[in-house]
């Protein structure tokens, strides 16, 4: 055999015996040893540190309460101003990008009063059943008025359509507070 090491003939494909090839495999795990223990050091090193480890280590039951109680946060305290301002901010950096008219229109509609009056009558009056129903009973009751208007020749009532609207208004919202009772029970 030749003089070169035995880990060339595997890379040249030249074939070894088993000893030769066994050989070879024990001289890469030493070496692979060997490099870990200087890497991450010796059996003995690892095992002293478990002991160290182990001896500093505290227990839960040797614990204080205070120790073992995470330390809570302080809430944040959000009042009106803070909100009053947080929306004034956020309304200034909003119209910042719409154009002079648009700008005036939203400070009169999210005026304080405007705002409120709108807020209590979307809860109140404005309910989108009274308004669907007023404005069915406005397009049917005035389809039938111009109907009738145009046949017999008579002058056309605009004030019926208001009329009607609200008539047809009251009648959605009490079909929405009936179905709420009748639903509730």
């Amino acid at each position: 055999m030749s003089e070169r090491h035995p880990e060339q003939h595997i890379e040249r494909g030249e074939q070894l015996s088993n000893h030769e090839s066994q050989e070879v495999q024990n001289n890469r795990v030493e070496k692979e040893l060997t490099k870990a223990e200087k890497e991450h050091g010796s059996k003995e090193h690892v095992e002293k540190a478990a002991k160290s480890a182990e001896q500093k280590a505290v227990s839960g039951k040797e614990l204080s309460r205070s120790e073992k109680e995470t330390p809570k946060s302080h809430p944040v305290l959000i009042n009106k101003h803070l909100k009053d301002m947080a929306f004034s901010r956020a309304m200034t950096r909003a119209r910042k990008k719409l154009s002079r008219p648009s700008r005036a229109f939203s400070k009169v509609v999210h005026n304080e009063v405007v705002d409120r009056t709108s807020e209590t009558a979307g809860k109140t009056v404005a309910r989108p059943v009274g308004l669907l129903w007023g404005s069915v009973f406005a397009f049917i009751g005035t389809s039938g008025l111009l109907w009738i208007t145009r046949r017999n020749g008579y002058e056309y009532n605009y004030l019926l359509v208001i009329i009607l609207f609200i008539v047809g208004l009251v009648v959605g919202n009490l079909a929405e507070l009936a179905w709420r009772a009748y639903k509730n029970k």
